[in-house]
């Protein structure tokens, strides 16, 4: 009777080994199919394209190495198919371009998209809140990925922001007349991109001119404007400081900003290391990309110079008197404006700036 009972239990003790063993190799394989395995990790592609050609300073300075580091530091996970100059569209559709999937990830131009970004698209336009690129581009970044800002100006077009910039606070160029204070604008036809900045410069007694990028070199040396707003960098990058005879250093008057944005719901798709590499490198790129332009300012001021063009820098009474004319117009324009959550952003902005200074 002993052993009738002793062999079904071995048998069954036998058995219960088998499948243990089966059920634990069937485990390791489930593992590694799920991409538990770093070999077996897919291959993920993103489309990013950017409106600059290949050769502009953001592209090789900032984007290219982006894309880079994201690929190294995904340990080859992730590959990107980068299209420069407009190659999959104009850059005024670059939200749309995102959101509808033609592009994963886009640069954009803040100042064409006002209705999209009702918060943004008008506080770093605003003349006076910031010295440096590197002050502003921090202030824009941090508003950018928190709440409320982070939903108006970009969840709610369905896009995400990972990489920030403020441009270089602008300055007044001109052909032909030298500008020290806001009343040396009077009579001027002045390009103004932003609305804020076409109510400064029409309070300044000039004419705003509205004009595309591509356009801007022919228009300078045609007369169709003698004044241009913009951050020293960009007069060369667009060659008009071939045209201008005078520019000034401290008018500070209102900037720019642009930036990567990529599609929400690919965002969310993707594996959480991923998206932590994208938030990651995106935060690096952003801090050094604007200190990289304020160091690249410097060197341009200094090359117009030796060039020819006349780089007034503004006494301590000259500052003074733009900034108070600044706060006049700007605190009719905001009254006008009547938008309490722009207000709140103004003073949020100004805070971060303080923190970077």
């Amino acid at each position: 009777m002993k052993k009738k009972i002793i062999l079904p239990v071995l048998f069954g003790l036998l058995l219960l080994v088998v499948v243990s063993a089966c059920g634990n190799s069937k485990a390791d394989e489930s593992e590694k199919s799920n991409g538990n395995d770093e070999n077996s990790k897919e291959t993920i592609t993103l489309k990013l394209a950017v409106y600059q050609p290949a050769t502009h300073p953001v592209v090789t300075d900032t984007i290219v190495p982006f894309m880079e580091e994201v690929t190294k530091e995904s340990g080859g996970q992730v590959q990107f198919e980068f299209y420069p100059a407009e190659q999959l569209g104009k850059v005024a559709d670059s939200f749309d371009l995102v959101s509808d999937g033609v592009a994963d990830i886009s640069m954009y131009m803040m100042s064409n998209h006002p209705s999209q970004m009702p918060v943004l698209n008008p506080l770093i336009a605003i003349p006076g809140l910031y010295l440096t690129a590197y002050e502003g581009t921090m202030a824009y970044h941090e508003l950018s990925q928190t709440s409320p800002v982070l939903e108006s100006d970009f969840l709610s077009n369905g896009v995400r922001p990972i990489f920030s910039l403020a441009l270089p606070a602008s300055e007044v160029f001109t052909k032909g007349k030298e500008v020290k204070v806001p009343e040396d604008m009077k009579n001027l036809k002045v390009v103004a991109s932003t609305e804020v900045r076409a109510e400064v410069v029409t309070a300044s007694g000039a004419t705003p001119i509205s004009l595309a990028v591509t356009d801007l070199y022919e228009g300078f040396e045609r007369n169709v404007f003698d004044t241009i707003v913009a951050n020293p960098p960009s007069i060369g990058d667009y060659g008009l400081d071939e045209i201008a005879t005078y520019g000034t250093t401290g008018v500070l008057f209102g900037g720019l900003a642009v930036g990567l944005i990529i599609n929400e719901n690919v965002y969310q798709d993707l594996p959480e290391n991923v998206q932590e590499i994208l938030v990651n490198v995106g935060n690096k790129y952003t801090a050094s990309n604007a200190k990289f332009y304020d160091e690249r300012t410097e060197k341009t001021i200094q090359q117009y110079k030796e060039n020819g063009v006349n780089m007034y820098e503004l006494t301590e009474d000259e500052v003074a008197q733009w900034n108070n004319f600044y706060d006049e117009v700007v605190g009719k324009w905001l009254k006008k404006k009547g938008n309490p959550q722009l207000e709140e952003a103004i003073e949020a902005f100004k805070k971060e700036v303080e923190k970077h200074q």
